[in-house]
């Protein structure tokens, strides 16, 4: 995000910073509370579980001691072995409203109906539970939930003995929407009490719901969102959530749903959110008129020394700031001043100390005396170049930038001197570096190789003084080339300056801007290899012709400052390379660029590379009118 103004920007990170801090603290608290509800609501369904299964338990052990007494009753079984059935009726009857059942069946050893005090079964009919009398044939006694005419009961059944099993007493308590009631009222959770068929569907046994929520249980029950023995969530049609047990009851396919509603839960925290949430706005207003304050106090001296920086760039060196703060600004403010002085003072002195390029240079001319003119001389010369340098410097203060460079220069510079090269000119942030003049040795080639190399290593330490000086990272082109040049004093007689002049010199700045376009760091003319005693890490890049020239020249790349990090895989992908390069002046487009690819699997960010990948797709497509001899003809300085 641009901003026009430094307060605006310390304002919009300083409330950014504390919303951010205030909003993730709302938002804590207030999952904490939903957690913490949601956690409270489970173990509170799970407490309603264990109190239904009690009331459950209770009914049935009632029913089972009722029917246990009705079978070892003398005047019933007696009733019931002549077969008196408008007495045993009446008996069974009898024990259904004393113990205020819903049900009472006496059912024969062959699974009919013998009497029904409900009138459900006429006698002579199969019973409609015929899995529970198997039950309890099996186990002496049975219960479970039943389902009689699209009803459910909680049956138990128990044998009549004379003393051996000659029936079935079977006594039941209605499971309905009262009995659902009755629960909600003693666990304050909503029953819902529901039969799953064989289809996966569910239908509706008993419920303490409205029909509009029990609607949308029995929907996400048939569409399998939550199963038996799931604990989860349903979201009502009310926006509200249900979080749900469910669990299977025994003897059939009857499930029993428990809910609590979150919206009930959440009820007592509801002071707590809108205390946090008023919190939050007096918080927020608060660091407004906290942040202003402190973007004030920094933008004021911000403003006044950049002011100040706008006037030593017009020439005006000798204007001065105040800033009578005794903190950073205030030193930033003096330091400012003294600058000022020191850039009127260099001023006076430019014209004197403009002449001088270097202390070999300073030999040279204190030695030879100030005249103009030249002599021939092989020089191997040097340009380097710094990779975007002006769209990076944009982004930053003339006094960043200074800083910057000065920081660059001086660690280059520091290079050339240890490898007895002259700095020619600083061009902007381009160095021109001379090996062989004025001073002449019988290696220079190989000072200015060496050279070149570690000052490609000597960057990375350069970068990292630039990052802690809150600088962006810095990337170099270098160019080589020797030649025969013309060296000496050039200018005018009131303005001398020492260097070096021919094609040879142009041709070396050709290699630095081809740098961009190889994807390479160090670029060699073939003059410059011939000249080599050492040996040195290198590939041949191309064969081309530089623009204005007409005599193809082979240019190559140095390697010998990669690390496996920085080129994996280096001998492997030369040899590919070395072979596309072949291919490619055979032209076999094909092939060729199969090599190029090889190299890119051993390393991908190998620029070279892609380009002859680029350039074999273009010659295939557009094949060369005349013998294609493999040179490349540059279009571009």
């Amino acid at each position: 995000m641009q901003f026009r103004r430094f307060q605006n920007r310390i304002l919009f990170y300083f409330l950014s910073f504390f919303s951010a801090i205030l909003v993730v603290v709302f938002l804590v608290v207030n999952a904490v509370i939903l957690k913490n509800a949601r956690e409270q609501l489970n173990n509170t369904l799970a407490v309603s579980s264990k109190v239904f299964d009690q009331m459950i338990s209770a009914r049935e052990r009632l029913l089972v001691q009722a029917t246990r007494s009705l079978s070892h009753d003398h005047s019933f079984i007696k009733a019931f072995a002549k077969n008196n059935s408008a007495t045993t009726l009446s008996a069974v009857r009898n024990l259904r409203d004393r113990i205020r059942a819903d049900a009472m069946i006496l059912v024969s050893l062959e699974g009919t109906v013998m009497a029904d005090s409900g009138g459900k079964g006429k006698p002579g009919q199969p019973v409609a539970f015929p899995d529970l009398i198997e039950l309890a044939d099996e186990e002496d006694e049975a219960s479970g939930v039943v389902i009689v005419e699209g009803t459910a009961y909680h049956m138990v059944v128990v044998p009549l003995l004379m003393p051996l099993p000659e029936a079935w007493i079977c006594a039941g308590f209605m499971i309905g929407d009262e009995l659902a009631h009755k629960i909600e009222k003693v666990t304050l959770s909503h029953i819902s009490i529901v039969q799953k068929h064989r289809d996966d569907s569910f239908s509706r046994l008993a419920s303490s719901l409205s029909s509009n929520q029990l609607e949308t249980v029995m929907r996400k029950l048939s569409s399998a969102q939550i199963r038996p023995e799931d604990t989860g969530s349903i979201l009502m049609g009310d926006g509200d959530q249900f979080i749900t047990i469910i669990k299977e009851l025994p003897g059939g396919p009857v499930s029993v749903v428990l809910q609590r509603s979150l919206r009930q839960a959440l009820k007592p925290f509801r002071p707590l959110r809108v205390t946090l949430f008023i919190m939050f706005l007096v918080a927020l207003s608060g660091t407004i008129v906290l942040g202003m304050v402190i973007a004030r106090s920094v933008s004021g001296p911000v403003r006044t020394l950049a002011a100040g920086v706008q006037n030593i760039e017009r020439g005006d060196y000798g204007h001065r700031v105040n800033v009578l703060q005794q903190d950073e600004f205030g030193d930033l403010g003096r330091a400012f001043n003294s600058m000022a002085v020191g850039l009127e003072e260099r001023d006076r002195v430019r014209s004197l100390l403009g002449k001088v390029v270097s202390p070999e240079i300073a030999e040279e001319l204190l030695t030879r005396g100030v005249a103009l003119g030249g002599e021939d001389r092989e020089v191997t010369i040097l340009f380097s170049d710094v990779r975007n340098f002006t769209t990076m410097s944009e982004k930053q203060t003339p006094q960043a930038v200074l800083n910057l460079l000065n920081t660059y220069l001086e660690g280059m510079s520091a290079v050339i001197d240890r490898h007895d090269g002259v700095v020619d000119k600083y061009i902007g942030d381009a160095i021109m570096a001379l090996f062989g003049a004025p001073l002449q040795h019988e290696d220079d080639a190989d000072r200015a190789l060496s050279c070149a190399v570690e000052m490609i290593e000597a960057l990375a330490a350069v970068n990292v003084k630039l990052k802690e000086d809150g600088f962006p990272r810095l990337d170099i082109g270098i160019g080589i080339n020797t030649a025969v040049v013309v060296a000496g004093n050039m200018g005018s007689s009131n303005r001398l300056n020492y260097t070096v002049i021919g094609d040879g010199v142009n041709l070396a700045a050709r290699l630095e801007s081809a740098c961009k376009q190889y994807g390479a760091h160090i670029l060699v003319s073939e003059f410059t290899m011939a000249k080599l005693r050492g040996t040195y890490c290198n590939r041949e890049v191309d064969k081309v012709v530089v623009k204005g020239k007409t005599e193809p020249l082979g240019i190559f790349e140095i390697l010998g400052y990669h690390t496996e990090e920085t080129f994996p895989n280096l001998v492997e992908a030369l040899n590919h390379f070395n072979g596309g390069l072949e291919l490619y002046r055979e032209a076999k487009w094909d092939a060729a660029m199969d090599s190029f690819r090889n190299v890119l699997d051993l390393n991908p960010k190998d620029r070279l590379s892609e380009t002859y990948i680029e350039r074999c797709r273009y010659l295939k497509a557009n094949p060369p009118e005349d013998e294609w001899d493999g040179i490349w003809v540059m279009t571009s300085k």
